[in-house]
């Protein structure tokens, strides 16, 4: 029985012992999970784009951008040289020879966006396909980083180019998204408008990473007779200098769209395709793109191949996910001691035909360029990548008046750069206010004469033109200063002729002035005088006057009267206090467009008044209007010592004076009624007037009427008397 019992506590004991090994097994694999498997599994690994670049050094570096993505779409973070494995022709890249860093080179991007009849349909949420297009269009350019390039297209059956390839965001919003309206046709012809778009982007030659992201809610026309008939093959096909597609992500949204097709074009291609039910996921599936574009990893290596093809292939160790990418490696630059020939820019502005200013830039006749670039006031404005490489034309009201600095920078095809600049000072007249039409044409503007440097520009101009502002504002001062002084002359005249012997009553001042119990409450601008208290004098009529003693009863139109404080001077004479001057009111008063308006009135006492469009860059305006076709910076309102001028801000959509439309940077001044339009929806009533002031009067008791005695003379005063027949 003791031997029974003890078999079964050893058993029990080993079970234990079994169970706990497991336990501890188990707890140490879960704690030596690298960070990189703590993560959402690996669902996606694309390579996007692979470069080929020949160093002087002679050697080649490979230049790798892969897209790791968890099965949400997400990128996935952390990853390093260890977690990939990378093989050239099927012969695998030591891991010490691979160098993984984020990506952070420019992206090249363009926006296709479908326009036709059917995004005019209204979804679920009661929002039309082609606003929320929109929508979802301004949230990508708005993740855009400076560097980043955009374009912005719509198809139907045919493609249609809204605004060209551009550094500034803000323009491809303005001109492009905004542009964006549902055309009639039926058919929408996708992949003849992504083999346009692409052909552009291999022309553009930008040292940007290409990518094309395609927004739709129709099939991709490949059986409709209305299109030309190209097809997947002819896309994957096309030459592009790195050898691999140029990566094309889609988010499609609707029953008609052709989700076998988008998916199959952006798996061969490195992209992404992506599936929206409503205007909101929409929005976020075109936000998700974006994310997964600027979080890429950067691959680079030193290839030992020459003038071939190589087939790159990239695998995640841990979900074993791979992607496949060929590249044209160039032919190996072979090192020599000659160094590259330097050289020199000269270059020219003159003032052209049209209000525009040519930009001429010349370099010798044996030097080959590869692009040049123009700069204004150190912001790159336009760039040139074909013949002819050195002109350049800028509009003199892009510009306006003061001082500018233009630069071109050149590199010709030995990567050698050379620039020059000059300085210029523009002074460009404010356009009068339109009656008809503007009138303000290039000839009004004063000639630029031509400007030559080299790459040690000095300035030459010791003084600036005096503008013929300041002239008109001097002669203006010096008419008031001598009428000023003749009106001063004239009153000193007056009192040296005035007569020494008027006589002055010399009698008990008036001891008290009170209000009648009638009159207990004045009434608008009554002057009410307190009868005399002499007898055998018949009280006088008319208006009494309200001694400052009484300034506590209430009345808003009440004349207020005190006496005179110098002891030297009459004693009983009464003067009116100065009223305040009268103020000046101006405000804009919306008359259309109130629900896009925080409010209907708008008060303008500050020196500048801006109206436009806020947005999440840091634009603020007095004046925010939520309206997609408002410029973010439109117009403004300046105010000038009490003169209103509008201006407007070179706006997408114009500003409107009176129904007449105002050029860019024209400045126009305002009168009260005027009528002014913010683009096509929005309109404002400006009033200005000035707030009406009491009336002044200075008069004095004419005690000599009454008493008639003695007198004495008072010249320092000119007044008029109560006239005896009155008294």
């Amino acid at each position: 029985m003791n031997q029974h019992k003890t078999r079964s506590k050893k058993s029990i004991t080993h079970r234990m012992s079994v169970r706990a090994g497991w336990l501890l097994t188990a707890l140490a694999l879960l704690f030596i999970v690298s960070p990189a498997q703590a993560q959402a599994p690996t669902a996606k690994v694309a390579i996007t784009h692979v470069a080929a670049a020949p160093q002087k050094n002679g050697s080649i570096d490979i230049s790798t951008y892969v897209s790791v993505t968890d099965e949400a779409g997400r990128p996935m973070a952390g990853l390093t040289a260890g977690d990939f494995i990378l093989m050239e022709n099927d012969q695998p890249i030591q891991s010490s020879s691979l160098s993984v860093v984020p990506a952070s080179n420019s992206l090249t991007a363009v926006l296709l966006i479908d326009a036709s009849a059917r995004m005019a349909d209204v979804g679920p949420d009661r929002v039309r396909t082609l606003d929320a297009a929109k929508d979802s269009a301004v949230g990508f350019i708005d993740a855009l980083t400076d560097g980043d390039t955009v374009a912005v297209y719509e198809y139907d059956r045919q493609v249609r180019s809204l605004q060209p390839m551009t550094y500034d965001h803000n323009y491809a919003i303005d001109r492009g998204v905004n542009r964006l309206n549902a055309s009639q046709s039926e058919s929408a012809c996708l992949f003849d408008a992504l083999l346009e778009v692409q052909q552009a982007l291999i022309q553009d030659a930008s040292d940007g990473q290409p990518a094309v992201v395609v927004i739709t809610g129709s099939s991709t026309g490949a059986a409709d007779g209305a299109c030309s008939g190209t097809t997947v093959d002819d896309l994957l096909n096309l030459e592009t200098p790195s050898g691999s597609p140029i990566p094309i992500y889609s988010v499609g949204i609707g029953e008609a769209v052709d989700w076998d097709n988008l998916q199959q074009l952006s798996a061969r291609t490195g992209g992404q395709s992506l599936a929206a039910q409503d205007a909101q996921t929409l929005i976020d599936q075109v936000v998700l793109v974006s994310n997964q574009l600027k979080n890429q990893y950067e691959i680079n290596y030193t290839t030992g191949l020459s003038n071939a093809v190589a087939n790159i292939s990239l695998v995640e160790r841990t979900s074993q996910q791979s992607a496949q990418r060929k590249v044209v490696i160039p032919e190996q630059v072979i090192p020599t001691p000659t160094p590259v020939p330097q050289y020199g820019l000269i270059l020219t502005v003159e003032q052209s035909g049209g209000g525009k200013l040519t930009v001429n830039a010349r370099v010798p006749s044996n030097i080959s360029l590869k692009q040049t670039q123009l700069f204004i006031n150190n912001n790159l404005v336009q760039k040139t990548v074909t013949p002819p490489f050195g002109r350049f034309e800028i509009g003199l009201n892009e510009l306006g008046s003061g001082k500018h600095n233009i630069r071109v920078q050149s590199t010709d095809v030995n990567g050698v750069e050379a620039s020059a600049e000059v300085d210029l000072t523009l002074t460009l007249p404010p356009t009068p206010v339109p009656t008809v039409a503007p009138t303000a044409q290039a000839a009004d503007i004063a000639p630029v004469p031509p400007v030559v440097a080299d790459a040690s520009t000095t300035d030459t101009a010791w003084l600036d033109e005096l503008p013929t502002s300041a002239l008109i504002f001097i002669g203006g001062g010096l008419l008031i200063l001598v009428i000023g002084l003749g009106l001063i002359g004239l009153h000193l005249v007056i009192r040296a002729r005035r007569g020494k012997s008027r006589p002055v009553l010399v009698s008990p001042p008036i001891s008290a002035v009170s209000y009648n119990v009638p009159d207990s409450q004045p009434r608008g601008d009554r002057t009410m005088i307190e009868p005399l208290e002499e007898p055998g004098l018949p009280e006088p009529t008319g208006d009494r006057t309200l001694l400052d003693n009484d300034f506590d009863r209430p009345d808003a139109d009440r004349t207020f009267i005190e006496e005179d404080a110098l002891a030297d001077a009459d004693s009983d004479r009464t003067f009116i206090r100065p009223e305040e001057p009268a103020q000046i009111s101006a405000k804009l008063v919306a008359t259309a467009g109130e629900y896009m308006l925080p409010q209907t009135e708008f008060e303008l006492s500050a020196a500048e008044t801006t109206i436009g469009r806020n947005s999440n860059k840091g634009v603020t305006n007095d004046i925010p209007i939520s309206d997609r076709e408002t410029s973010r910076t439109h117009a403004k309102i300046i105010n000038r010592g009490g003169s209103y001028f509008i201006q407007d801000l070179n706006s997408s959509t114009g500003t409107q004076l009176n129904d007449t439309k105002l050029n860019p940077h024209q400045e126009v001044s305002l009168t009260n009624g005027a009528e002014i339009a913010i683009g096509p929806h929005v309109k404002f009533r400006f009033e200005h007037a000035a707030r009406p002031s009491h009336d002044e009067t200075i008069f004095d008791i004419a005690e000599d009427a009454v008493f008639g005695s003695v007198r004495k003379v008072d010249s320092d005063h000119t007044i008029f008397d109560l006239a005896e027949e009155k008294v």
